[in-house]
This record gives C-alpha cells, structure tokens and sequence, in this order.
C-alpha cells in the first residue's frame, strides 16, 4: 500500500518536476555578467598596482585591459591613466600616443576631448609650443561649450605671454 502511494505521488508530481527541470534559472539582474566580472576584475588589478606604486605591472594590466577588452567598460579611463603613468615619468611621447588613443576612442566625450587636451600639455612639456598652442585652438574652435575650452583658452593666453 505504502508503495502504491509513492508511485501515484510521483506519477503525480512528475509533469511538474519535469516542468521544473526545464525552466531557465533566473538570472539576478543587479548580478554583473560574467564578461562584466572579468572586465572589472582586469582593470581593478591595474588599480590595486597603482595603488601599491607598482606602475610597471599596472601598466601591463592596463595595456592587456585594452588589448582584450575592446569594447570594455573602463577604457576611457584606462588610456587616461596609462597616459598619466608616462606623463608623470616625463615619457611624452608615449603619453601622447595614449592621450591620441584616447581621443580618438571618445573623440566626442568629456575624456576625450581631455585626452586631447593634455596631448597639449605634453607639447608644451616638450618645447613644441607652435604645436600645443594648434591643439588648444582645435579645442575652442571644435569643442566651445566643453569644459576643456576655458582651460585651452587659458593655456593658449599663457603661451602668448612665454612666447613673447
């Protein structure tokens, strides 16, 4: 009797566990996708190298962070602080290939038009004012209402008054 009784229940039950059997898991939607997870883990480990003042193996995690991700999340500010690395390591040149790298990537953002904007910087760091003082035209003629055009105008001032 008692065996009768558990094959009527899971002949019962069955349409419902198979049922149950084929759904898709839900997914959590405040969860990050698995690419998400891969994309901030690859740059926090750029940030955690900086944050050590390891900026040899930041600037690996971060060249990686772009060579891999190329539509990731954080590549904006990943080419800023590659940038930045070699800015403050006086290697200007290379910090203008990733300030250009920056820019053309989001040519049409606050970050980039800062990447362009400190590409005029690093001319002026190098001596190469006629070279600066065209970047930060470019700026007010192309990008008036940015946040970057009262900072060229400024630049552009002082460089009147050196060049003088």
């Amino acid at each position: 009797m008692k065996s009768v009784r558990f094959f009527l229940i899971v002949f019962l039950l069955q349409p419902a566990l198979a049922s149950f059997a084929q759904e898709e898991p839900v997914k959590d939607e405040k969860q990050p996708s698995l690419e998400q997870a891969a994309d901030d883990s690859k740059f926090n480990n750029g940030i955690n190298f900086m944050s050590l003042k390891r900026y040899d193996k930041a600037l690996e995690e971060f060249i990686e962070y772009l060579e891999i991700y190329y539509d990731g999340s954080h590549r904006s500010e990943v080419y800023a602080r590659i940038a930045g690395i070699y800015f403050d390591r006086q290697n200007y040149l290379k910090a203008i290939s990733f300030y250009k790298g920056l820019y053309e990537e989001f040519s049409n953002t606050e970050d980039g038009i800062g990447g362009y904007y400190n590409m005029g910087i690093c001319y002026v760091k190098m001596g190469y004012n006629d070279t600066a003082m065209d970047v930060f035209n470019y700026i007010l003629q192309e990008y008036p209402a940015s946040s970057y055009a009262a900072k060229a105008q400024v630049q552009m001032d002082l460089l009147k008054i050196f060049i003088q």
